[in-house]
This record gives structure tokens, C-alpha cells and sequence, in this order.
């Protein structure tokens, strides 16, 4: 677990990883600890590693925090469906179809909000090409 989070920085193993032993013992540590057989240490100890309780929100805040930092590096959150980052464009795409249906928490909504967030695709291009001609204008 410990060389996992070396290499990639946190410890949300997927299920569909080559080290599925690892992803295996992951899944049942979370399930020793919802059924409250964890022992207080084993618990301490992931916990100390920065180990996720609650993937799925975690894989929200890492995909967040992903487009914060293309949104640092670009000026916009136009993420390109053809980029090499086309799993981020298709979380966007994602997001603005939870909030069509409702299905969006408000912390979600309120948080990619703050971060400028467009709702409207069409209108998000609009954005990134005149954050384009504010460049060119500053350079």
C-alpha cells in the first residue's frame, strides 16, 4: 500500500488494477471497518497512510482536483474531449449531466461553482476563446 501511494500519489486502488491482490485487501479492509471488526490499530495505522474510507467521494475530490489544476495550467475548464486528459473531459461532461437530473450534491455543485464552473457547454467555449483573445491581447 505504502509503494502504491509512492507511485501514484494516494491510495484509492481501483478495482481494476493490475495489482488486484492489493485492490482485494483494500476492499476488505474497508469492509472489516464497516462491520466494525477492524481493530482500532490496523485502523489508525491506514488511517496515518491517508488511507480513503469512502472511495467514491474520493475519486470525486481527485477528478476536482485534477481539473483545478488543468484550470491553473490553462485559465479555463474547457477540458478537450480529443485531449490526453479525455477521462477528465468525460467526469465534466458527467457533472453537468448529475445536475440536469438532479442527481448533483449541492457541496459538488457549490464547489465547482467557486471554481468557475460552466454548466453550458456552448457557452464554456465562448469562455475559453475569449480567454484566448485576453492572452493574445496581453502578450
Amino acid at each position: 500500500l505504502r509503494a502504491f501511494k509512492a507511485a501514484h500519489g494516494h491510495l484509492v486502488v481501483p478495482a481494476s488494477s493490475p495489482r488486484s491482490s492489493l485492490s482485494s485487501w483494500v476492499a476488505y479492509q474497508r469492509q472489516q471497518r464497516r462491520r466494525e471488526s477492524l481493530s482500532q490499530q490496523h485502523q489508525v495505522a491506514l488511517e496515518a497512510l491517508g488511507f480513503c474510507w469512502e472511495p467514491k467521494r474520493a475519486g470525486w475530490e481527485m477528478r476536482f482536483h485534477e481539473l483545478r489544476a488543468f484550470k491553473a495550467a490553462h485559465g479555463h475548464l474547457v477540458v478537450p474531449a480529443s485531449s490526453p486528459r479525455s477521462s477528465l473531459s468525460s467526469w465534466v461532461a458527467y457533472q453537468r449531466q448529475q445536475r440536469r437530473r438532479e442527481s448533483l450534491s449541492q457541496q459538488h455543485q457549490v464547489a465547482l461553482e467557486a471554481l468557475g464552473f460552466c454548466w453550458e457547454p456552448k457557452r464554456a467555449g465562448w469562455e475559453m476563446r475569449f480567454h484566448e483573445l485576453r492572452a493574445f491581447k496581453a502578450a
